[in-house]
C-alpha cells in the first residue's frame, strides 16, 4: 500500500518540480503520504506516528506521549531539513532498529517537496506560539 502511495505522490509531484514552498496544494499532495500514519496537527493520539506538527528543530523520539521505538529515543538527531531529507531517502539506514514501516523517498523532488510542506507547517506552528 505504501508503495502505491509513493508511486501516487511521485506523479503527483513530478509536473510541480521547480514548485516553491508557499504552494499549498503541493504540500497537501506530498504530505498525504506523512498523514496515513502521522498527524499534522498537536495530537498524535490514535495515529502510528508521531506527530510532525512542529517537528523542526526538535529532538528525535521527544513527542510526550507517544512510544517510540529505543532506536528513535536514543538516536540524538535534531529535525532539521537536512535531517529529515536523509530520513526520508532510507529511515532504516539513518536510525537502525527503528520501528518506522517505510522503504523511503526515491524521487529527491518529491523529498525536497516533503521537507518543504513541513517547513510550511513549522511556520504555522512556530506563528501559533507567539503571543498574542
Amino acid at each position: 500500500m505504501m508503495s502505491f502511495c509513493l508511486a501516487s505522490t511521485q506523479a503527483a509531484t513530478a509536473s510541480q518540480n521547480n514548485a516553491t514552498c508557499k504552494s499549498g496544494a503541493l504540500a497537501t499532495k506530498v504530505l498525504a503520504q506523512c498523514v496515513m500514519c502521522h498527524s499534522i496537527s498537536k495530537s498524535s493520539v490514535g495515529r502510528l506516528g508521531p506527530s510532525l506538527y512542529g517537528v523542526f528543530g526538535r529532538k528525535s523520539g521527544a513527542v510526550e506521549g507517544f512510544r517510540y521505538s529505543k532506536a528513535m529515543k536514543l538516536a540524538g538527531l535534531v529535525w532539521d531539513a537536512e535531517t529529515l531529507e536523509s530520513f526520508l531517502i532510507k529511515p532504516r539506514k539513518v536510525v537502525p532498529k527503528n520501528k518506522m514501516a517505510f522503504a523511503g523517498v526515491r524521487d529527491p523532488e518529491v523529498r525536497k517537496s516533503m521537507v518543504c510542506a513541513l517547513q510550511e507547517l513549522q511556520q504555522e506552528h512556530d506563528e501559533n506560539k507567539k503571543p498574542s
